[in-house]
């Protein structure tokens, strides 16, 4: 799942979730993950979580949500990750396992080599939903929609290279998960219902077509391009 979910030691995967003493406080640590492990000035942390505030009385609460970070870090047995450079903070990532970094590591290896699929499959099974969408977190929108345009390309050249491999079960998987993340996705619903038809279950064929049929009516009270339109005609 893209969002702060669990953080552990390596040797200690099954440890319990770290439990904050204040919202601010993880909200800190999800910012300072967002920055993945770049250091951050004060200021701008300061200007992102208290925006509203005058600057002494955040500087204050800065320094005390710093505090019970340090404090819920250390009884997890994180000593040292969070570090300051002066007036700059920063999280030491390489002590962490998260979703979030496990995503971007995968998807740069498959920008590297678009022939990984196992990178894909990989970056793929850690999104669950959207980045942080549980949580009311302005500074996160932008990435957030970053984060779905990666997932759905992602999810398009898994399904591709299933296809071109002859694997149509997973390249239907594929789609399908795409299409529930995302049901008014044509390009996904359209390959779809054409490798229903290139198996013969024209059945499952209809049923996606009136589906996608009934969910753009919905919510956009349109109809399904002339393209699928005619596709459909041939179930």
């Amino acid at each position: 799942m893209l969002q702060l979910r669990k953080f552990w030691r390596v040797q200690d995967a099954e440890a319990d979730p770290i439990r904050w003493r204040t919202a601010k406080a993880e909200e800190l640590f999800a910012l300072l993950i967002h920055y993945q492990g770049k250091s951050v000035a004060k200021e701008i942390i300061i200007d992102t979580l208290w925006p509203e505030i005058e600057y002494s009385r955040s500087c204050n609460n800065f320094y005390v949500t710093a505090t019970y970070l340090r404090k819920a870090l250390a009884e997890k047995g994180f000593t040292n990750i969070l570090r300051r450079e002066r007036d700059n903070y920063l999280l030491d990532t390489k002590q962490l396992e998260c979703d979030i970094l496990a995503f971007l590591t995968a998807d740069n290896a498959n920008s590297q080599d678009e022939t990984n699929i196992t990178a894909i499959e990989h970056a793929l099974s850690l999104y669950k939903s959207a980045y942080f969408v549980d949580k009311p977190y302005e500074w996160a929108f932008q990435s957030r929609t970053w984060f779905e345009y990666e997932f759905i390309r992602l999810q398009y050249q898994l399904a591709k290279t299933y296809i071109r491999n002859g694997q149509t079960q997973k390249a239907a998987a594929a789609l399908t998960r795409l299409i529930e993340q995302n049901p008014l996705e044509e390009e996904a619903v359209a390959m779809l219902i054409s490798s229903k038809l290139q198996a013969g279950d024209t059945a499952s064929a209809h049923r996606i077509y009136r589906k996608y049929e009934v969910n753009l009516r919905n919510e956009l009270d349109i109809k399904p391009s002339p393209y699928l339109q005619d596709l459909f005609s041939l179930t």
